[in-house]
């Protein structure tokens, strides 16, 4: 009886991280309301731009070794909040789901709830390489390459 329950359990769990992690692109893709200031001076942000790659990779942090919290698809509409160098931050900070010190919104790749993966104080903000974003059509987006 217990181990058939269990199983429900870890499926529930895993389906709750897939409904969190797609809340979260959804939330990108929409822009996310949110700090829309620049981290160097608080300028305003580049602008809107759009996925101009097939499969964009969420990351916890500005860098390939950081989690995966999904992938966005080219045309999705992103929001750039923040800039450092070739990388963006396309949303505000959200719940990362820290259980056990691991994110439950990481897909792939590191897990761990911790400021070298992105995640501080329970919470983590998505980043994109620019190189994989244009201009939205009609919008106000700069390169940022």
């Amino acid at each position: 009886m217990l181990l058939p329950c269990l199983g429900v359990l870890l499926r529930l769990r895993r389906a709750a991280r897939r409904v969190r992690a797609l809340a979260l692109v959804l939330a990108v893709g929409a822009g996310a309301a949110g700090s829309a200031q620049l981290a160097t001076g608080g300028a305003e942000p580049p602008g809107r731009m759009v996925v101009a790659a097939d499969g964009l990779h969420l990351r916890t942090c500005p860098d390939t070794a950081c989690g995966s919290l999904g992938v966005l698809s080219r045309g999705t509409e992103v929001a750039v909040r923040e800039a450092r160098g070739v990388w963006v931050r396309v949303g505000a900070p959200a719940d990362a789901a820290c259980a056990g010190g691991e994110s439950g919104l990481v897909q792939t790749g590191r897990r761990a709830c911790r400021p070298d993966n992105g995640i501080e104080n329970g919470r983590v903000a998505p980043w994109v390489h620019s190189g994989h974003l244009a201009p939205a059509p009609g919008g106000t987006g700069a390169s940022v390459r």
